[in-house]
Order: structure tokens, then sequence, then C-alpha cells
């Protein structure tokens, strides 16, 4: 599986899980923006933000970064621009 950058051996098995789950995350982070939900929105990306790069994805920390920060603003709009440059990202090394 390709990462970003080198992670170790017994990480990189569970990748395609990692990513899978950032998938789930995208559609749950989708329906709390259509209901304003802007503390869910915020866990979410904290959550990400916390895990990307030990799995070998330190873009999508920084994107998860900006996600938190708009979140905390309460921007629909940048929220759901961020929201597509993840979903952008993860479609880049997912199938």
């Amino acid at each position: 599986m390709k990462t970003e950058i080198q992670i170790e051996s017994e990480i990189q098995e569970i990748v395609p899980l990692f990513l899978s789950s950032r998938k789930e995350d995208i559609l749950h982070i989708q329906a709390h923006l259509d209901k304003n939900n802007f503390d869910e929105i915020k866990k979410i990306a904290h959550t990400i933000k916390g895990i990307s790069r030990p799995y070998g994805f330190p873009s999508l920390e920084a994107l998860s970064r900006r996600l938190e920060d708009s979140a905390i603003q309460k921007s629909s709009q940048e929220v759901a621009k961020i929201l597509l440059e993840i979903q952008s990202y993860i479609s880049k090394y997912t199938s």
C-alpha cells in the first residue's frame, strides 16, 4: 500500500483499513455538515489529525487541522471545501 512517508511494516498491513475508515468519516462529516453540527465535525477532524501521520499521511493531517479550525469557526463553506479536498486526497490512495 502506497503512503506519503515510510512507515513500519506492521502498520503498512492495516493502511487499507485506515483509509476505509476515513471514507466513513467523510460520510459522517457530510451528515453533520448538513445539520450544522460543527462540534461533531471538530471531533472527527481532531481524531483524523492525530492518527494520519503515524499511518503515513502527513498531508491528511494538515487537511484535518484545517477542517478542525473551520469547524471551530463554524464555516460551512470552508468545511465543505476542505471535505472535498480530503475526498480527493483519499481517492489517490484507494481504488
